[in-house]
């Protein structure tokens, strides 16, 4: 005699299933984002590298922290696929400014607070596969300050927060371009600046040491 499941033990068995798929759904898709954004960290950290590198021999000069005022980003995009250039106050589509109140904002790390925006808004560009490139560019002589803080998957895309789809990095005085959180670079109080729990409008900006060193790191965001 041929047994056979009853419709009570079928519909019993798809219940479980849609529960097993609800609860371990979300984590796949977690763990499949952040892959995505640790890939693109890596690749951008290394085609900015090799920019900087290329640009110095064009210019005859190593590209230091005090390398023109505004002038950086101007000439760096040159050495990358544009996707689109965003100049100066026309911050279309995937672009992004401060003062554009039209598009989504930057978070901490932990989402508490917006992020300090002043610090992104000397100029910008998209790349060719998405990623968006903040400029700062401030101060003289030993104070000077030059960033690049990477939105590695377009303001368009969250969770747009610090330490976790944006990056930022240092060139120094004495022209190393480092993840910031790094000795020699401005942030390395991880307790402040890559943290749970801290306030500060600049916490997440020295994650990116982290991200870049730390092996489960992304890993841990995921869960």
């Amino acid at each position: 005699m041929l047994k056979a499941f009853t419709m009570a033990e079928v519909l019993i068995t798809l219940g479980i299933l849609g529960v097993v798929i609800a609860m371990t759904l979300p984590g796949l898709i977690n763990d499949s984002r952040y892959a995505a954004i640790e890939a693109s960290l890596k690749k951008n950290y290394t085609i900015t590298q090799q920019a900087l590198l290329q640009m110095g021999e064009d210019e005859g000069e190593i590209i230091k922290a005090d390398y023109g005022f505004l002038l950086l980003e101007s000439k760096l995009k040159t050495y990358y696929k544009l996707g689109l250039d965003c100049n100066g106050m026309d911050y279309r589509d995937i672009c992004w400014h401060p003062s554009d109140n039209s598009k989504p904002q930057y978070y901490t790390f932990n989402g508490h607070t917006k992020a300090k925006n002043s610090i992104l808004d000397d100029g910008a560009f998209v790349t060719n596969d998405g990623s968006l490139y903040l400029f700062e560019n401030a101060g003289g002589g030993n104070n000077h300050t030059t960033y690049i803080t990477i939105d590695t998957n377009s303001i368009l895309k969250g969770p747009n927060q610090w330490g976790k789809d944006l990056f930022t990095f240092q060139i120094t005085n004495d022209g190393k371009f480092l993840p910031m959180g790094a000795q020699g670079t401005h942030y390395t109080d991880l307790n402040t600046y890559c943290s749970a729990t801290s306030t500060s409008d600049m916490n997440g900006i020295a994650c990116t040491y982290r991200a870049l060193t730390e092996k489960d790191y992304f890993k841990n965001l995921a869960n």
